[in-house]
């Protein structure tokens, strides 16, 4: 393990129960080294996995307006998106894909 980060937060003003706790979850950081910015052009993009990488973050440029999925679903684009890799049975991708809906620059950082 090389660190860890934390998600947690607080739901507001639901109907029904009024709020909701999200975690907190902790994930693990690997030892895996890649933080770049990566021009994707229109359509698919395809990003090389290290192979001791335990999962992924996303980060779009502030205030982009492109469309970005991941598998055939769209993500924010402009926060950061986490997918968490299978590190357990592994089953840790080679490559992902990312779709853009036009050229724009995506921050890739490897966990």
């Amino acid at each position: 393990m090389a660190g860890t980060f934390q998600i947690v937060g607080l739901q507001t003003g639901l109907p029904n129960q009024g709020q909701n706790t999200l975690g907190p979850f902790t994930v693990q950081f690997t030892a895996t080294e890649y933080d770049a910015v990566l021009n994707f052009v229109t359509g698919a993009n395809t990003v090389t996995v290290p192979t001791t990488a335990g999962g992924v973050v996303i980060i779009p440029p502030v205030g982009n307006d492109i469309t970005l999925a991941v598998g055939g679903i769209a993500i924010d684009p402009q926060g950061p998106t986490f997918l968490n890799f299978d590190t357990v049975t592994p089953n840790v991708p080679t490559t992902i894909s990312i779709t853009a809906g036009g050229s724009v620059a995506v921050g890739i950082r490897f966990t």
